[in-house]
């Protein structure tokens, strides 16, 4: 299962090497495959590229990547996702709600 996000990045990969233009479900399933085992910063830099290649992300994307640093100690990056999905009107998910709320009760914020 650990190898899973890898092969999917080298997918994302592959694609950009043959310039094919690839939807949002191809880079959530991508984040998705990084959330799975915690790989936030991976899921960060899919996130990035789905910005660079003009692909707007929407609810699924932001509670994967939110999931996803939630499941791998990356909790200091959840306020930055929560801050960009409001400031792009994306709507939030009652799964987006759970993975913000999980995340912050993995970190020290929720000592404040």
């Amino acid at each position: 299962k650990s190898g899973e996000w890898l092969a999917a990045l080298e997918v994302l990969s592959d694609s950009a090497i043959s310039r094919v233009r690839l939807g949002e479900a191809v880079f959530n399933a991508a984040i998705d495959a990084c959330q799975k085992t915690g790989e936030w910063p991976h899921a960060l830099g899919v996130l990035g590229e789905m910005h660079r290649q003009q692909v707007g992300p929407n609810t699924i994307t932001y509670s994967a990547a939110i999931g996803a640093c939630a499941a791998g100690g990356g909790w200091q990056q959840v306020s930055y996702l929560w801050s960009e999905m409001r400031q792009r009107s994306v709507a939030p998910s009652n799964t987006t709600y759970a993975a913000v709320i999980d995340a912050y009760g993995r970190g020290p914020m929720w000592e404040h």
